[in-house]
């Protein structure tokens, strides 16, 4: 028998029992009846009292659980807007760190003509791992034009539509630019090549070149793809290539595909002053 039903049948038993004592409440036999069944219902009253009492605490538990989860939701709710606040703020922080550089890039190399654009997602297409940006023809962006980071070379443009572009990155697989050390004393020049890996690679280095760890690398301008003193990296290390009298170097890059952000496309060289 279940505790409902249980309290119920009790119930009914005191209640039948209340009606018999007040039947002989005025004889003898009712007095002595009384004080037995006062006796006998005593403990159940209590027992049923009890029942209540506990009855009552744990829907007043369940109460304070329910409360409980809805006070933890909503701190959940605010902890994660707060985050999400935090994580804008740091995004307009960066966004304004690469505004200010790009601006003083451009106000130190007046000979370029700027054009800035944000990166709005990462395509795999032929396993280039383009870089798709917010600008196209319509802002006078095409097709070979050189985009940097910062003042350092990410890459050029690959395909233009009408609102948006696609950027072939240096770390590509596709990817060539011709290049120079900037050492003391003198430098060297070579080709950027990537192999998708975390560094791209210096080759064809002529083995009598004066090359060391730590020289910077920036494109030559030597092909005309490529403005040049875009820096590119920095020498991490210099070996042997054994399937050539050239040697090669490892290049660790200024700006990688995975954290560019702001972006400026170089659409022409300003001409001199006549």
């Amino acid at each position: 028998m279940r505790g409902g039903q249980r309290s119920i049948l009790l119930l009914l038993v005191i209640v039948g029992v209340s009606i018999l004592l007040l039947m002989l409440r005025d004889t003898g036999v009712g007095i002595s009846v009384e004080g037995f069944v006062h006796s006998l219902v005593s403990p159940i009253r209590s027992a049923t009292t009890s029942v209540a009492v506990r009855s009552s605490q744990t829907i007043t538990d369940i109460q304070r659980i329910d409360e409980l989860q809805k006070e933890n939701q909503l701190l959940r709710n605010e902890v994660a807007e707060l985050r999400a606040l935090a994580s804008r703020q740091k995004s307009a922080e960066r966004e304004n760190e690469y505004l200010r550089e790009a601006l003083a890039y451009k106000q130190q190399n007046t000979e370029f003509s700027l054009l800035t654009a944000q990166v709005v997602g990462m395509d795999s297409v032929d396993a280039l791992n383009t870089v798709v940006i917010d600008r196209g023809a319509n802002d006078g962006v095409r097709v070979g034009m050189a985009v940097m980071s910062r003042g350092n070379l990410a890459g050029r443009i690959l395909t233009v539509t009408s609102t948006s572009a696609h950027i072939l990155p240096i770390d590509s697989t596709q990817s060539s630019v011709h290049a120079v050390t900037i050492g003391d004393p003198g430098g060297t020049d070579g080709i950027i090549t990537s192999d998708g890996g975390k560094h791209l690679t210096l080759t064809r280095i002529d083995p009598e070149a004066v090359l060391k760890v730590g020289d910077a690398v920036e494109t030559s301008g030597l092909t005309g793809r490529f403005p040049r003193g875009l820096l590119i990296g920095r020498v991490l290390s210099i070996h042997s290539s054994p399937a050539s009298v050239f040697r090669e170097a490892v290049i660790d890059r200024f700006e990688r595909t995975k954290d560019l952000d702001i972006l400026q496309v170089i659409t022409s060289k300003v001409a001199p002053p006549a």
